[in-house]
């Protein structure tokens, strides 16, 4: 039942991807308590549960191995029972798709869940800050380029949080709060300095020593209490201080303007600036934030009156307050920008202030773009920002939380960068600039939000940089033959050539001038000469493609074929400067053509891969997976290589078109040579003389048995001798399900064959040397990219392909040393001194790589009598000294690893 659906949902297995990354190889299963698990393995080494629907899937994708998720537990395995069923998987193809796999584990009745292993990502870059790494909101809006340009103003254009007050003596916000010139009696700039207090109202605000802001809540009698621990709620007074078990105002400061780049917490969106502290919320007894409308009302008219020019608001309601849309009014009417916070009801209904006209409303975004599901949207929202897994700082300390709360003052720090760089601007040409350079997040979240997010997620640097520079990206580059060569297309060794770079500049950005494109030459390559050094275009205009003016280069004589790995400097008058490796460039013709006739791109990697490890050079061909449109290689492009590379994937038709068959027929009969590989070649063709006649196989069957499958090499073949590996899915994840068997025809011979094949008259692989034309074929009937380079002791992709270059008559580098196959029979166990009267020592050898190890002991009747996990072994020499025999008798030791594993008797004699 299982494999049938299996098979169903291949496809989407290979389409999908991962919006986010996970460790390859591996998922999290935690089987349900009430099922006993019997952690075994089978013959072929597969991981047994004792659960049929579960083992079925570990034998299908491959489960080699698997551990305990809280690792080895000595003493303690008593203690952590509940999480016995708890335990991670190792699949033996590391390519295959865990997070689609995953879902058929999690769908199984038996299982409570299944997933990956998904990382958690992070960046770190500038500033100093020790966690800056947790902070992955201010790369994600582009801050740290941002700052390349301003940190902050560090005078004027004086910003708040009018909310639940303020840590003001945290070290990372003490040096950013502002000190009341008119309160500040000695003029030290001392924040909060008792010197300065005198009861009187020095600067005639109405405020009696308003030193630093003031705290305008007063008449709250649901302030938190417990008797020894008191919110302050009661009175109006001089001290804004934020409560110790709340932090809300403290975190929303410490976002736009906290102690920054000074080797110590966190960072901001400024490093420098100043801020009120302004307390018009509180702590409630029920656990509840408020803020106190009367309390806003008087902070927003002191901001206002005390100069104050960006204000950020981390509370809403459903209800409109007159007043409220009053002071926010003449907030604006004064010059103020205020953002405020969208809310949390995950809702389209209007909350306020944000609603409010004259208020940019802010919504939340996750680290991929996605709308937080618990952020409200609408058109009355501006703009999106970050606003999950927020590290802020907090009273007395440091901490995490989620909310539209910190995506506002996120964006208001913001807006005080851009102010702050074009300080003579308008506020409306400020808030112009915000909300015209976000970035669009509409295609990255459900139709039913498009439109509702605002303008997109804020990005501080094109807010700033749009202004001022252009944005040239890189779209290619077009290689020319000079005259002089010989028409080929390509570069060849004594040929002339030119390299035009196409340039397109971003719209929305300012026009570029004098743009300028350099290269150099990576890895030391000595064999190209240039004769021009700098190509140019005079001006790209905003969303204008353009080709520069070409640079002018030389191949040395007698150069080999090679790849040319160039970097590209763009830059231009305006101070604008990207650079890049390019896609290398291909010097001379190569002898090996890699040719792709499967119409997934996806395998190019894995040829690349070994190839590059044995230094051979190559080109790649691709034709398309539509055979109605399908564009072949000309022949006599073909006929200028000397070894072809013909794979087919999971293609099931079109493998080899009749054309191709007639153009690979007069290839070899040049004296050419081909490797041929694809599960579905012989089920399609292996009727027509070209499979016959020419490769000199005969197709046997469509399908040899699973998908996780050892291949062994024929002992004293030239190609297959002492080459044993398994084919699995590949990169494709799910493209070999089918291997098919193959049988040589007249003067073939067999290079490789199927653990599952007892007959011997079917096999993985022949090779066949023609005697009147002299050319060569290899012919597998898998896919060459489904051998997986990842089961240690077994050989590698590379290790193959290199036996059969080499009997191609290459020479092939980059070898793997596989010392032993990971058989039972390898692991060397033995006992002594056995038979044994009081201990035995049991000695093995783990092999190159390392193992994970446990062992089972047995008695004669097959009653489990002692076991022990040994954790991750590193290669060597191991001794288990065991002396746990209950009577005399015969004993099994089993020593178990990642594949396989050995039994050894052990008589004990008392």
């Amino acid at each position: 039942m299982y494999r049938v659906v299996i098979v169903a949902i291949l496809a989407s297995i290979v389409a999908a991807v991962s919006a986010y990354e996970y460790l390859p190889g591996r998922m999290i299963i935690t089987i349900k308590p009430e099922y006993e698990l019997k952690l075994t393995k089978d013959e072929s080494g597969f991981v047994k549960t004792g659960i049929k629907s579960v083992d079925e899937l570990n034998e299908y994708f491959g489960v080699v191995r698997y551990e305990p998720l809280l690792g080895p537990l000595g003493k303690y395995e008593e203690k952590w029972k509940d999480f016995r069923n708890h335990l991670i998987f190792f699949f033996a193809d590391t390519f295959v798709n865990v997070e689609e796999v995953s879902k058929l584990y999690d769908g199984l009745p038996e299982v409570r869940d299944a997933h990956p292993e998904y990382l958690k990502p992070y960046k770190i870059r500038t500033p100093n800050d020790p966690m800056y790494f947790a902070q992955w909101y201010l790369p994600k809006c582009e801050l740290p380029m941002a700052w390349d340009f301003t940190v902050g103003r560090a005078d004027g254009l004086l910003i708040t949080a009018i909310d639940s007050g303020l840590d003001w003596d945290h070290p990372e916000i003490m040096p950013m709060v502002w000190v009341n010139p008119g309160e500040d009696l000695d003029r030290d700039g001392v924040v909060f300095d008792y010197d300065d207090i005198n009861l009187v109202d020095d600067d005639w605000n109405g405020l009696v020593d308003d030193i630093i802001g003031y705290d305008f809540v007063d008449g709250a009698r649901n302030a938190y209490n417990d008797g020894t621990l008191r919110e302050d709620g009661m009175t109006m007074d001089n001290d804004p201080s934020d409560f110790i078990l709340d932090g809300h105002g403290t975190m929303c400061t410490g976002l736009f303007l906290a102690a920054t780049n000074n080797e110590f917490g966190i960072a901001s969106t400024n490093w420098s600036g100043k801020t009120i502290a302004l307390r018009a919320g509180y702590f409630s007894q029920d656990s509840m934030g408020y803020n106190l409308p009367s309390a806003m009302i008087r902070a927003t008219r002191y901001a206002i009156d005390m100069g104050i020019k960006i204000i950020s608001l981390s509370y809403g309601s459903f209800r409109s307050d007159p007043e409220e849309r009053d002071i926010i009014n003449a907030a604006w009417n004064a010059g103020c920008i205020i953002i405020a916070a969208a809310g949390n009801e995950s809702t389209s209904t209007r909350v306020y202030p944000a609603a409010y006209n004259n208020v940019i409303a802010v919504g939340s975004t996750d680290v991929n773009d996605k709308k937080s599901t618990f952020s409200n949207y609408g058109n009355y929202v501006d703009i999106m920002a970050p606003g999950e897994r927020m590290y802020m700082v907090y009273p007395d300390g440091f901490q995490t939380a989620d909310g539209t709360s910190f995506a506002a003052p996120l964006v208001a720090g913001i807006v005080r960068l851009i102010w702050s760089y074009f300080p003579d601007s308008s506020r409306d040409w400020v808030i112009n600039r915000l909300l015209s350079s976000a970035d669009p997040i509409d295609s990255l979240n459900p139709d039913s939000l498009h439109g509702r997010l605002g303008v997109g997620r804020v990005n501080a640097y094109k807010a700033i940089a749009q202004v001022i520079r252009p944005s040239i990206r890189y779209i290619t580059h077009i290689i020319e033959e000079e005259s002089g060569g010989n028409g080929d297309g390509r570069i060849d060794p004594g040929e002339t050539g030119r390299i035009y770079f196409r340039l397109t500049n971003e719209i929305g950005w300012r026009r570029g001038t004098n743009v300028t494109t350099t290269i150099s030459v990576l890895s030391g390559d000595s064999t190209v000469e240039f004769l021009t050094t700098v190509g140019s275009v005079p001006v790209i205009e905003p969303g204008e493609t353009t080709d520069t003016s070409p640079i002018r280069f030389r191949v040395r004589p007698g150069t080999p074929a090679h790849r040319l790995f160039l970097r590209l400097f763009i830059r231009t008058a305006e101070g604008f400067y990207d650079s890049r490796n390019l896609p290398f460039i291909m010097i001379g013709r190569p002898n090996v053509l890699v040719y792709n006739a499967s119409g997934d791109s996806i395998f190019n990697k894995f040829y690349g891969r070994v190839l590059d490890r044995g230094s051979i050079v190559y080109d790649l061909y691709e034709r398309t997976k539509d055979s109605t449109t399908v564009e072949i290689i000309q022949e006599e492009e073909l006929q200028k290589y000397r070894t072809v590379i013909w794979f087919t994937g999971s293609r099931v038709d079109s493998t080899v078109l009749p054309e191709e068959q007639r153009m690979l027929t007069n290839f070899l009969r040049a004296g050419k040579q081909i490797l041929i590989t694809g599960q579905n070649i012989g089920d399609e063709i292996g009727s027509t003389s070209f499979f016959n006649d020419i490769l000199h196989a005969i197709h046997t069957d469509n399908n040899v048995g699973r998908r996780f499958m050892r291949v062994e090499g024929i002992t004293g073949d030239p190609i297959g001798d002492s080459l044993v590996f398994y084919i699995t899915g590949g990169d494709g994840a799910g493209n070999q399900d089918s291997p098919s068997g193959v049988r040589p025809g007249v003067g073939a011979y067999p290079c490789f064959k199927y653990m599952t094949d007892t007959t011997h008259n079917r096999y993985a692989g022949i090779r066949y040397e023609d005697p009147t034309y002299g050319y060569k074929v290899v012919y597998l009937a898998f896919g060459f990219e489904a051998i997986n380079s990842q089961v240690p002791g077994f050989a590698p992709a590379k290790n193959v392909m290199a036996k059969i270059f080499n009997w191609f008559g290459y020479e092939f580098t980059g070898i793997e040393n596989v010392e032993e196959n990971y058989l039972p029979t390898r692991l060397y166990l033995k006992a002594y001194p056995n038979p044994f009267n009081s201990a035995v020592t049991i000695e093995f050898k783990v092999p190159s790589g390392g193992r994970y190890a446990s062992y089972d002991i047995y008695d004669l009747c097959g009653r489990l009598i002692d076991k022990a996990n040994l954790g991750y072994l590193t290669p060597g020499v191991y001794r288990i000294n065991w002396n746990n025999a209950k009577r005399s008798g015969v004993y099994f030791f089993r020593l178990n690893d990642g594949i396989a594993g050995e039994t050894i008797k052990l008589i004990y004699i008392k």
